[in-house]
């Protein structure tokens, strides 16, 4: 089967396609502040924090040109998080964090980072958000 580094959601409504390319994972573990894999991990044992899930988000959902220019900041040692992310811009993942219940969220972020540091099965590189929405509880209280 034919493994990818990217993942096609839906989210926030629109349909976006979330990657980390493979040669740009260093500056990604720069702007995180901690390796991508350890990242991974914080993700699938629950100890993760919206703030991750928007390092995660945001990154693999910038412009290629805007992740060309921090893999060459990264490469010369001038990376800052203010890079990424520039102070007062509110970006789409800001917006759908702060407003929709971010657990479901924490699947994406881990399958992003599944699809750069190992690829993912073309058929597993999908996520839409309102499958991952928890079920409304339909029992009334007895």
């Amino acid at each position: 089967m034919n493994k990818v580094n990217h993942v096609d959601a839906v989210f926030g409504g629109k349909q976006v396609r979330f990657a980390i390319e493979r040669a740009d994972i260093e500056a990604f573990e720069r702007l995180a502040g901690v390796p991508a894999f350890a990242l991974l991990q914080k993700l699938a044992n629950g100890t993760w924090s919206v703030g991750d899930l928007k390092i995660v988000l945001n990154f693999a959902s910038m412009p290629d040109s805007r992740r060309h220019f921090l893999r060459k900041a990264a490469k010369i040692g001038l990376l800052s998080p203010a890079l990424m992310v520039p102070p007062g811009l509110v970006t789409d993942v800001d917006k759908v964090l702060n407003t929709a219940a971010p657990a479901p969220f924490a699947v994406l972020a881990m399958k992003v980072l599944e699809a750069a540091l190992f690829g993912l099965p073309e058929d597993q590189a999908t996520f839409d958000e309102k499958a991952a929405e928890p079920e409304p509880d339909t029992e009334e209280a007895a």
